[in-house]
């Protein structure tokens, strides 16, 4: 191989392992993205968000309701705490209308006082009468959640699980109008833990992928031994994949512990770090082994053909002396 070639072929191999790096810390990301393997700690984030709202004692209070009211099916379980009243509200009476509701609630409370909660949580009456499942609405969060009774039942515990999951599935599946970078200038943060930002990084993981391809093309013709290709793809995936094991380590080498909020930020966008691992560690492992065992296959068969080629050689002279011989017996 002259310097020429071989200077190149040292650089498109630090390339292509400067890329696989890359390659592998962004389908790292887009997996650790995907909802079924962020949605745990998803949920313990905005568990902790919300705990400064009350948001727990909140959803505990309304489990009680839930469990109220599934336990006594077409009915709804009012509670009122001004008055300290609770009453079963049948779902006819909700059904016929908000007005409706407020009369019959007015029967054990204060009229005044049954307007006005009735008319913060008349659509949640309905809906919970509608769909069977108790309907709760979160004025800081200014959402409606919908509890099956099977979850209520449970316990409270099972409740707040139940609800916190909703919020994270709608925070995950978010639309976002604006781009993903753009968004995070505009202090939407949450676009980080989202579908949209899981699409985002498998995009460049693609395109990471692609170039990666087009330079071990370019290593294949540079390369006087195509087999060695093998055995240096292999080796620099290998060892393009050791990194991402090491990041939250790195982290706080550069940040300190002073950041460590920061670093649960890294540890969820990299909780599939073990998998990617295995996986590119595990192709190349394979991609290595094939390669020495076609650079072997070449050296038997060289041999081989070393040994072959003694004996047909032999064969010819053998066949050139009879030939001779024929030609001399002729001519006497």
């Amino acid at each position: 191989m002259g310097i020429i070639r071989g200077g190149a072929v040292l650089f498109l191999s630090i390339v292509l392992l400067i890329l696989l790096i890359l390659t592998n810390s962004l389908l790292t990301v887009g997996l650790s993205l995907k909802y079924e393997n962020l949605q745990p700690e998803l949920a313990n984030a905005i568990h902790g968000t919300l705990d400064e709202i009350n948001f727990s004692s909140f959803i505990n209070e309304q489990a009680d309701n839930a469990r109220s009211t599934c336990a006594s099916p077409g009915n709804f379980y009012y509670t009122n705490k001004k008055t300290n009243t609770n009453v079963f509200v049948p779902c006819t009476v909700v059904e016929s209308g908000k007005a409706n509701v407020i009369s019959y609630v007015s029967k054990g409370t204060n009229s005044s006082v049954a307007k006005n909660d009735i008319d913060k949580i008349y659509y949640t009456m309905l809906t919970t009468c509608q769909t069977g499942n108790y309907t709760l609405t979160e004025d800081g969060l200014n959402q409606t959640f919908s509890i099956p009774c099977d979850i209520a039942n449970q316990g409270n515990e099972a409740t707040v699980n139940y609800t916190l999951g909703q919020i994270a599935q709608k925070a995950y599946y978010q639309n976002y109008s604006c781009d993903y970078w753009t968004c995070i200038k505009e202090g939407n943060s949450l676009v980080i833990v989202s579908e949209k930002s899981q699409e985002y990084w498998m995009n460049k993981f693609y395109l990471a992928l692609l170039i990666s391809i087009a330079i071990i093309v370019l290593l294949f013709f540079m390369l006087e031994k195509k087999s060695d290709l093998l055995i240096i793809v292999g080796i620099l995936l290998a060892l393009s994949v050791l990194p991402i094991l090491k990041i939250n380590e790195l982290i706080v080498y550069l940040l300190g512990n002073d950041m460590l909020q920061f670093l649960k930020v890294f540890e969820t966008l990299f909780n599939q770090a073990g998998y990617v691992f295995k996986i590119s560690l595990t192709t190349g492992v394979i991609l290595f082994v094939i390669g020495i065992a076609i650079k072997i296959a070449g050296g038997l068969e060289a041999i081989q053909g070393f040994f072959t080629g003694d004996k047909k050689e032999k064969e010819i002279k053998d066949l050139k002396q009879k030939v001779n011989t024929l030609e001399k017996d002729k001519k006497k």
